[in-house]
């Protein structure tokens, strides 16, 4: 089955607010957990959301309550980010980029290609 782009899981990396924001399409398509954690796979040029126990301490726990109003769950993390930067070198400061994924069924995953980022938005 294929995935509408609408419905795909999506994440921005948002280099001048020191943002990822996980789309709710995302955390929807890993089952709705309670907490998730962020992973990177450098050698491979990808990024994941894996459902997750809020136990343990790499875990980020969800808040659904601010999740029912907005469309993501945020990070911020400047340290992070900069380190993603070195995943892609055509990744600029002051930039967003969007990147849309593919959820592995039944594992509670959703995968991104860095390759695949798009650049949004425009320059202020």
């Amino acid at each position: 089955m294929i995935l509408q782009t609408a419905q795909r899981p999506a994440l921005s990396l948002d280099f001048k607010r020191n943002r990822i924001r996980i789309h709710k399409s995302a955390i929807r398509s890993i089952g709705n957990p309670d907490s998730i954690q962020f992973l990177v796979n450098p050698q491979k040029g990808m990024l994941a959301i894996m459902r997750s126990d809020h136990s343990d301490l790499r875990a980020h726990r969800l808040h659904w309550r601010q999740l029912a109003h907005g469309q993501s769950f945020e990070l911020h993390s400047k340290r992070l980010l900069r380190r993603l930067q070195g995943l892609c070198a055509a990744w600029q400061d002051n930039r967003t980029y969007r990147i849309r994924g593919e959820t592995v069924p039944n594992q509670g995953v959703a995968v991104f290609r860095v390759a695949e980022s798009v650049r949004v938005g425009s320059l202020r």
